[in-house]
């Protein structure tokens, strides 16, 4: 609750002292106000009148019982102002964060480098990185989204904790185009009942693809290995995707940038480990894959437990789980420091602080009391001016 908050209950608690010394004051008045009358009053009315036995909380209905509307009014207003008005105007100003923005100017610290993305990278830390975003709701590499990840700026001048940056920079992604290849055929080399080499052959999309080995299109062949198949393989899916890379320029507006903007991960793997190997099948294994290929699956089993093996949930796995190592690969070593900051003009840096503003409802119980209180002020100077009271 911020402090200022209070002062409407503190304002509204004094006026209700100020009404509460009228309400006293009115009904005891009332008795001799009757007997200022030309006809006179009964003893009811005047002498024997004492409000002061009534109890406060119905003393307003016998007063308007009476026809003395003065009292009625003025006894059922401090009631309000007593009770009910000071919890109300606690929430006069309710306290809400605004963004004030300035602009200030901001730099990068690294660029990207395509050349540091390929086989001579260790792929193995990336394949754990995915797995803890991907499959296991982790926190997300920082310079990154669902899809992209984007050159690291920072702001030239210290910012607060919970600043949010706008600036111009490029975001960098890749996505798979993955079609159910239905066109194709298997030829199997048998050496022994549980051994051999398959062969696939077959078209997607008016070209034949199946077999090729290079990253413009990526060929995933699933299946389950029972002996008793013709081909080694039963239930088979196959599955052509056609790779597509895009970068863009875009505004990108984030929350506390880091000072350090970039990853120093080296380009150069302890042990060259290849992105899509050559593997062989084991039928004491749960499943023979690649590392790409156990992430596929995995998260296939997280969408269709009972069905993780279908073409269609293999094909959006795929491309999910391609896009997101694409993704983290340009995070950790994609992008390049630079030698010094590189000034890229200005952004927009929103700071967020709090502010008090009017709650619409309560305005209209000011208004309200904006008239008790000129009623008030009527009552005491007719009170002075005429001694009526």
């Amino acid at each position: 609750m911020h402090p200022l908050s209070s002062i409407p209950s503190f304002l509204f608690t004094l006026f209700a002292v100020y009404w509460g010394w009228i309400a006293t004051a009115v009904p005891d008045r009332q008795p001799f106000i009757e007997l200022t009358k030309p006809s006179g009053a009964d003893a009811s009315a005047s002498v024997l009148l004492d409000y002061r036995f009534v109890p406060i909380y119905w003393r307003w209905w016998s007063a308007f019982k009476r026809s003395h509307a003065t009292v009625g009014s003025t006894v059922l207003l401090a009631l309000f102002l007593n009770y009910l008005i000071p919890p109300l105007s606690a929430h006069l100003f309710a306290p809400q964060t605004v963004l004030l923005t300035n602009f200030a100017p901001l730099a990068f610290a690294a660029r990207y480098d395509a050349s540091r993305i390929g086989a001579n990278m260790d792929w193995r830390p990336i394949m754990s990185a995915v797995a803890a975003t991907k499959l296991y709701n982790g926190g997300r590499i920082p310079w990154t989204d669902e899809q992209r990840a984007y050159r690291p700026f920072r702001a030239a001048a210290v910012t607060d904790g919970d600043a949010r940056v706008k600036a111009n920079t490029s975001a960098y992604a890749a996505y798979l185009s993955c079609e159910v290849v239905r066109d194709y055929s298997m030829t199997l080399n048998r050496r022994s009942s549980t051994s051999g080499t398959i062969t696939m052959t077959g078209k997607d999309r008016g070209s034949g693809v199946l077999g090729r080995r290079d990253f413009s299109r990526l060929v995933f062949t699933a299946g389950t290995f029972p002996t008793s198949s013709q081909n080694l393989l039963g239930n088979v899916s196959v599955i052509s995707c056609a790779t597509g890379y895009r970068s863009q320029q875009g505004v990108l507006t984030v929350s506390g940038a880091p000072a350090s903007s970039s990853s120093s991960s080296s380009t150069t793997a302890i042990t060259i480990h290849s992105f899509a190997p050559h593997h062989g099948l084991s039928q004491s294994a749960e499943w023979t894959t690649t590392d790409f290929g156990s992430l596929v699956l995995y998260l296939a089993q997280k969408r269709a437990p009972a069905g993780f093996l279908g073409a269609e949930v293999l094909a959006q796995s795929i491309s999910d789980i391609f896009t997101s190592v694409y993704m983290t690969a340009v995070a950790v070593n994609g992008m390049e420091q630079t030698s010094g900051d590189a000034a890229t003009g200005g952004g927009a840096v929103s700071t967020p602080t709090t502010r008090l503003f009017v709650v619409l409802w309560m305005a209209y119980v000011v208004a309200f009391l904006a008239l008790a209180l000129w009623f008030a002020f009527f009552v005491f100077v007719h009170a002075r001016n005429t001694g009526a009271f």
